[in-house]
């Protein structure tokens, strides 16, 4: 690894030989956000990963759509677990 990093970091990083040796992705899963802005209450969004903050709070990563001034854009964020329930 220590030798990987070196390489990028020199700029001469070289394509992975054995596509198989990467870690898989975690599974993604649909879950709803709940989210006060929204007339609905909740709104769709997909589920990348879990972690818990330093003082215990668990929190979900979520990509999801967000209504901005000049239309929707795509949000990757942290969000605390109670915002977040299963679809």
């Amino acid at each position: 690894m220590a030798e990987r990093i070196a390489r990028t970091r020199a700029g001469h990083e070289q394509p992975v030989d054995d596509p198989a040796s990467l870690r898989p992705p975690r599974k993604i899963r649909p879950c709803w956000v709940r989210d006060a802005d929204d007339p609905r209450g909740h709104h769709p969004a997909l589920l990348l990963d879990w972690r818990q903050d330093p003082t215990g709070v668990w929190m979900g990563r979520v990509c999801h759509q967000l209504l901005a001034d000049d239309g929707w854009i795509v949000a990757e964020e942290w969000l605390p677990g109670d915002r977040l329930r299963p679809a």
